[in-house]
């Protein structure tokens, strides 16, 4: 395994419960989350938490970009029970989250995982004394910059957002621009009687 795997700490208070079924906690650890395509490709091992300790581990084997509607900035996993679950579940990982926060979201470099550091909770300053971004543990909740640029990318993708990102006067050329942006292939006969095209029938 890369020495730059990652470990993916999801938290889940909402909604586990106990009893809940292991199709349940799947589907319900798998999608859909703010992060970074990029560093979910480092992920090596997916942490369902729940109550501050590991209730499953899972192995991711692709990710994805949610199809819900209203959830596009956002992206999920297919994966397997890790074959080493053994390794972590039942562990309190409590100390991982920087207290107060309710990003759910928490990587953790996979050595530093299996290591002694996860077996135990930290002492009750480790948290104080931690960054917003990192915790002295080296667990890393996701910046401010990974959680947005998601979000402007759904934006960048809607038409409404399009027309509306300067005054009245430009709608319809926000409008056209998004649209040969996006369908370059269906909109060039627009791209024509734009002008680049003369037809008889149809004034400059």
């Amino acid at each position: 395994m890369s020495q730059d795997a990652l470990a993916l700490l999801l938290r889940l208070n909402k909604s586990w419960h106990e009893g809940i079924s292991a199709e349940k906690l799947y589907d319900i650890t798998r999608a859909w989350w703010v992060m970074s395509p990029a560093n979910a490709q480092r992920v090596a091992r997916v942490l369902a938490v729940a109550g501050g300790t590991v209730r499953e581990v899972y192995q991711p084997t692709r990710w994805l970009a949610s199809p819900v509607e209203g959830l596009e900035n956002r992206i999920g996993f297919d994966g397997v029970v890790a074959s080493d679950r053994e390794r972590y579940v039942d562990r309190d990982v409590t100390h991982l989250f920087r207290h107060g926060s309710a990003n759910p979201v928490r990587y953790l470099s996979l050595d530093a995982l299996i290591g002694a550091a996860v077996s135990a909770p930290g002492p009750a300053g480790t948290i104080a004394s931690a960054t917003a971004a990192q915790l002295a543990t080296g667990a890393v909740e996701p910046g401010l910059q990974e959680r947005i640029l998601p979000l402007l990318d759904a934006f960048e993708n809607d038409l409404l957002w399009a027309q509306s990102r300067a005054g009245q006067e430009l709608f319809h050329s926000n409008t056209i621009a998004w649209l040969i942006g996006k369908f370059p292939a269906p909109c060039a006969p627009l791209l024509d009687l734009l002008g680049a095209t003369r037809y008889e029938r149809v004034s400059q």
